[in-house]
C-alpha cells in the first residue's frame, strides 16, 4: 500500500529482530510502521502493535500486499552536497510593501515601505561600477552591468550552479538588474549551459515591460500570497497602507495568459490562527485563485509580537499544519498503488486546496528513497550574491539586532568579496576556504541523528536560530512540528484505501496522535522510547 515497504517478514507478518531501527505511527485508527534507515513505510494492524521484546512482531493490515514487504532493502545513505546548485541573486532592498513581518534589516528611522539603500560594504568600501556603466538605479545599488559581471564571475567559479533566484526587496524595482542577469544567462544557455531563472515578487510592480522580460527569458514567477484579502491585505499593505491582493492575482492573471510559469507562497502567522484560519483554509482560498501547489510556512519570528507566535501558540500552530498535510495527500487522488508522479509535481492535478509544497516532498522522499543532509538552501546548497558585490551562504542577515528573549540570528555570513578575487578560480578556493571555517549547518547533531523523521525535516537556519535553537540542538517546538507533520503523511497514505470523500477526515489530533520507537542494536535489547 506504501511505497517503498520492503521489510523483513514472513507471510503477513514483519519481524523486528534485528532491525536496529524504527517508529510505529499511530492516530487510533491506522498505523504505520517506518524504517528511517531504508525510507519503508508499511500500514500495520493499529490492534496488534509490539510490546518492546526483541520477537516481536508487526502485522500488516488487512488490504495489504505481502509483497511489498517481502524484500529487505538495504540502508538508504543520504546526500551530500558539496557545491551550489543555486545563486540567490539579491538584486534589491527596496520594497514597495510594508508587510507586518518583514525580517528585512532597515537603517534607523526608516519604515517598510520607503525606498531603501543596501547594506554597507561589509569592509567598509563603497560599492564599485565598472567604467562606462550607466548610474546605478537607485543610491547604493550597483548598476545593472555591474552586477551582471559579479554574477559571471560566479557563475564560471561554480559550474555546479544550474538556477538564479531574483530575490529581494521587491526584485521589479530593480528591473535594470534583472534584464541584464537575464540577458548574461541567455549567453550561457547558447552556449550549452543549463540555467533556469525564478523571480520572487509581490505581484504589485508587473509593468508591460517586465512582463515582456519575464516571458521572453523564462524565468519562473513565485507569487507571496498569503491567502483571503481579509488576512493577506491586513498582513502584506503597500507603503501607503493600501489592499495589495487584487494587483498581486491580476499580475498571476496576466503572467498565465502570457504563458509564464507562476507558483505562490504563503507565511502563516499569528492573525491567521488568531480568526480561525486554518493552513487549509489557506490552501483552499489559494485553489480558488488559480493555484494548485503552494509553499506555506509559519512566520519567521521578527520581534513583532502582533504577528510572531508566543511559545503557547506552537500545539495549534503543529496541529494545523498536521491537518493540513492529511487534507494535502487525500487531495491528490491517490490511490493504493502508492506515491505517483502526479502527488509530487506542480500543475499536475486539479483539487479543491492547493497542494501542500512540504507534503509533495516527503512523498518525493518516500517514492525516490532519496534524501539528503541539508536544512534548507544555506550554503553548500546555495550562494547569496548581494548588492554589496560579495557572497554569502544565505540571504538572511546574521547583523541583525538579537530579537527580545533569542540569539542574534547567524545564517548569512560572508564567504567572500567576488571583485577581490584575482580569477573564477581563486573565488572558488576562497569561498571554499571561508566555508570551511563556518559551522555545521547540516542535520547531523546528536538530536538529528536520532530523530526517526530526519530524511523528511527541511528548516531554514535562520529560523532555527532566531527561535532558541541552532542546527546542532533545533527548537523543540520546530522539531515536533517536522515529526507530526511527517506522522500525519503517512498516516494518510495508510487512510486512503478506506478513503471515498465525503464527510470531513480527521489526521487524529496531538492528543490522538502517538508515535512509538523501537531500537534494537543489540541482539537482546528491548528499548522502547517515545521520540
Amino acid at each position: 500500500m506504501l511505497p517503498c515497504a520492503g521489510v523483513p517478514s514472513e507471510g503477513r507478518v514483519i519481524r523486528l529482530a534485528g532491525i536496529r531501527n524504527g517508529v510505529v505511527v499511530r492516530n487510533g485508527d491506522y498505523a504505520v510502521a517506518f524504517f528511517p534507515d531504508t525510507l519503508a513505510a508499511v500500514a500495520v494492524d493499529p490492534s496488534r502493535l509490539p510490546t518492546a521484546s526483541a520477537d516481536s512482531e508487526l502485522v500488516l493490515s488487512p488490504g495489504v500486499d505481502p509483497a511489498l514487504a517481502q524484500t529487505a532493502l538495504s540502508p538508504v545513505e543520504p546526500a551530500v552536497t558539496t557545491a551550489p546548485r543555486l545563486l540567490v541573486a539579491n538584486v534589491t532592498h527596496r520594497c514597495n510593501l510594508a508587510c507586518r513581518y518583514c525580517y528585512v534589516r532597515r537603517p534607523t528611522g526608516a519604515h517598510c515601505g520607503d525606498p531603501l539603500p543596501l547594506s554597507p560594504h561589509p569592509s567598509g568600501a563603497p560599492t564599485r561600477s565598472a567604467p562606462g556603466d550607466p548610474a546605478p538605479s537607485a543610491p547604493g545599488e550597483p548598476s545593472p552591468s555591474t552586477f551582471a559581471r559579479w554574477v559571471d564571475r560566479v557563475l564560471t567559479a561554480f559550474p555546479s550552479i544550474t538556477a538564479i533566484k531574483f530575490f529581494g526587496g521587491e526584485p521589479l524595482l530593480a528591473l535594470g538588474v534583472v534584464r541584464a542577469v537575464s540577458e548574461l544567462v541567455e549567453d550561457h544557455r547558447r552556449a550549452g549551459r543549463r540555467l533556469e531563472l525564478t523571480l520572487i515578487s509581490n505581484g504589485t510592480r508587473l509593468t508591460p515591460t517586465a512582463l515582456d522580460l519575464l516571458v521572453r527569458h523564462k524565468v519562473a514567477v513565485t507569487l507571496s500570497i498569503d491567502g483571503p484579502a481579509s488576512l493577506h491585505d491586513r498582513l502584506r499593505p503597500d507603503g501607503r497602507g493600501r489592499a495589495t491582493l487584487a494587483r498581486a492575482l491580476a499580475a498571476a492573471d496576466q503572467l498565465r495568459r502570457s504563458g509564464a510559469t507562476v507558483s505562490v507562497e504563503a507565511t502563516y502567522t499569528r492573525p491567521h490562527l488568531e480568526s480561525g484560519a486554518s493552513v487549509t483554509n489557506v490552501l483552499e482560498a489559494l485553489a480558488g485563485m488559480g493555484f494548485d501547489y503552494a509553499e506555506v510556512s509559519p512566520v519567521l519570528a521578527t520581534g513583532n509580537d502582533a504577528v510572531d507566535f508566543r511559545p503557547g501558540d506552537w500545539p495549534a500552530v503543529t496541529d494545523s499544519f498536521a491537518q493540513a498535510a492529511w487534507d494535502s495527500v487525500l487531495a491528490s487522488r491517490p490511490d493504493a498503488r502508492g506515491v505517483t508522479a502526479s502527488m509530487v509535481s506542480p500543475g499536475s492535478t486539479r483539487s479543491p486546496m492547493a497542494r501542500l509544497s512540504l507534503v509533495a516532498r516527503r512523498l518525493y522522499t518516500l517514492r525516490e528513497r532519496t534524501w539528503d543532509l541539508d536544512f534548507c538552501a544555506v550554503w553548500p546548497v546555495s550562494a547569496t550574491l548581494d548588492g554589496d558585490g560579495c557572497l554569502y551562504t544565505c540571504y538572511l542577515d546574521g547583523a541583525e539586532p538579537a530579537l527580545p528573549g533569542r540569539a542574534v540570528s547567524s545564517a548569512k555570513r560572508l564567504l567572500a568579496r567576488v571583485d577581490e578575487a584575482s580569477s573564477p578560480a581563486d573565488l572558488a578556493r576562497e569561498v571554499g576556504a571561508a566555508a570551511a571555517a563556518l559551522p555545521a549547518t547540516t542535520k547531523t547533531g546528536s538530536a538529528c541523528r536520532n530523530c526517526w523523521a530526519r530524511a523528511f525535516c527541511k528548516q531554514c537556519v535562520a529560523r532555527l536560530t532566531r527561535e532558541g535553537g541552532s542546527p546542532a540542538i533545533p527548537p523543540e517546538h520546530l522539531c515536533r512540528l517536522s515529526q507530526t507533520v511527517t506522522a500525519a503523511v503517512l498516516l494518510a497514505l495508510a487512510h486512503i484505501r478506506d478513503y471515498r470523500g465525503g464527510e470531513s477526515q480527521n489526521y487524529g489530533g496531538r492528543e490522538g496522535l502517538t508515535w512509538t520507537r523501537f531500537s534494537m542494536p543489540e541482539p537482546q535489547s528491548s528499548a522502547r522510547s517515545p521520540d
